[in-house]
């Protein structure tokens, strides 16, 4: 979960300077991260 949450924070870091013509790619970042939690999820769960 740590380096779960520096990688948003770096993520956050890194797009905070170039925000207006990163603006389209956020939702992707969001509709990424929340696949990413899924398929994270589901190994725990059949592992």
């Amino acid at each position: 979960m740590k380096a779960i949450a520096q990688a948003q924070q770096r993520q956050q870091q890194a797009t905070e300077p170039a925000e207006a013509p990163r603006r389209n790619i956020l939702p992707v970042l969001v509709i990424v991260a929340l696949i990413t939690g899924a398929a994270v999820a589901l190994r725990k769960k059949t592992a």
